[in-house]
């Protein structure tokens, strides 16, 4: 604060406060009188989890002879950037909140998350956390931009069971990645790998976590 701003407050009540905003969508935050700075905290949505998948193989006489299971892999949880950002009282200021990454139906991937910010992605931001694959590794987690910050979670990387003759089998769900600002951004878990002779019970994966964006300021 400069002594002119000092000089401008002598003798006025100053502003204390924060807001959060935790819901998907773009906002807009107008400085109070006598806020020179925010301190902010974005943090990216997460990715959705992936679903299961089932598979058999039968022979000439259409017996199934295997079957095999997987689940999906989870979501990545949303990155979270930390930064204090200047202000000018009684401007407005971009907020946004990303988007969640969607699950995956049975035997699909799941969706990415998307950033939150304040002001732009090059200001402080929050990647979204990447999503959850039908096989393999989990999702990626999201980046971030600022001065601090902490990389999200790779959600949990899928796993598999196999059985003879059409024996009903399952891969259970596996989990997301966690949050690094609970309860904001983690990513969604996967769906469970399941079935017996033809019959395919796999199921989708979870979304991600909504993101959010923390203010704090003091006058």
């Amino acid at each position: 604060m400069t002594i002119m701003q000092n000089f401008f407050l002598a003798g006025r009540t100053l502003a204390s406060g924060s807001q959060s905003y935790t819901s998907p969508g773009t906002y807009s935050f107008i400085a109070p009188a006598n806020v020179f700075s925010v301190g902010v905290i974005a943090v990216g949505s997460g990715g959705g989890g992936a679903g299961g998948t089932y598979s058999y193989v039968t022979s000439m006489c259409g017996c199934v002879t295997s079957n095999s299971a997987q689940s999906g892999s989870g979501g990545g949880s949303g990155g979270k950037g930390i930064k204090s950002v200047p202000t000018t009282p009684g401007n407005s200021y971009s907020v946004r909140v990303g988007i969640v990454g969607s699950y995956g139906a049975a035997a699909s991937d799941g969706f990415a998350g998307s950033a939150s910010y304040f002001v732009n992605t090059s200001t402080v931001a929050g990647n979204g956390g990447g999503g959850g694959t039908t096989t393999g590794s989990g999702g990626a987690g999201g980046t971030f931009v600022g001065t601090s910050g902490t990389n999200g979670n790779a959600g949990s990387a899928s796993v598999s069971a196999s059985g003879v003759a059409g024996s009903p089998i399952s891969a259970g769900s596996v989990s997301g990645g966690a949050s690094v600002q609970s309860p904001y951004g983690a990513g969604g878990s996967s769906g469970t790998g399941s079935g017996s002779s033809t019959t395919d019970t796999s199921t989708a994966g979870s979304a991600g976590g909504s993101g959010a964006v923390l203010l704090t300021y003091n006058g």
